[in-house]
Formats: C-alpha cells, sequence, structure tokens
C-alpha cells in the first residue's frame, strides 16, 4: 500500500512570474546595449570613411608626382596599423 502525503503551502505561481519577469528585462538590456554596441561601431566606420574621403581629397589637391604618390601608399599602410589601435582604443572608451 502506497501512502500519498499532502501538504498545502503558498503557490509557486507568482515566484515564477516574478523571475520571468527578472529573466526578461535582463535580456531585454542585453537586446538594447548590442543595439547600442552595434551603432557606435557604424558611427565609428563612417566617421572613419569621411576621415579617408578627406585625405583622398586633399591628396588629389596637391597634385603630387608619382614618386610622392608612391610615398604616400607607403606612409598610409603603416599609418593604418596604427589608426586601428587609436579605433579599438576609442571604441572602448565608449563603454
Amino acid at each position: 500500500m502506497s501512502k500519498v502525503v499532502q501538504a498545502a503551502g503558498p503557490s509557486i505561481w507568482p515566484d515564477l512570474y516574478d523571475r520571468e519577469r527578472k529573466h526578461l528585462v535582463a535580456v531585454a538590456t542585453a537586446a538594447i546595449r548590442a543595439d547600442v554596441e552595434e551603432r557606435r561601431v557604424r558611427l565609428a566606420e563612417s566617421q572613419g570613411e569621411l576621415v579617408a574621403q578627406a585625405i583622398r581629397a586633399i591628396l588629389t589637391d596637391l597634385g603630387l608626382s608619382p614618386e610622392q604618390e608612391t610615398l604616400v601608399a607607403e606612409v598610409c599602410s603603416t599609418a593604418s596599423a596604427a589608426a586601428r589601435s587609436v579605433l579599438i582604443c576609442s571604441l572602448a572608451a565608449f563603454r
């Protein structure tokens, strides 16, 4: 013969509802942060493109010789690595 034990206690539903609401807040907060971070990256990319366009326009207006244009390409290649480091640091500063 099996014995059935029952006990009265508070309903679990309010606790489950409260935990679900807290989870919803956490997920919504994470989604908002992700969108903000994505927007910051897009903004930094567009700013970088504007700077690049300005530099190209200035170099075009200078009327450089072929030798000078070659030198510009070499300097820009070296500088781009440094620029990436600066961009990474500036993105980290937003966080």
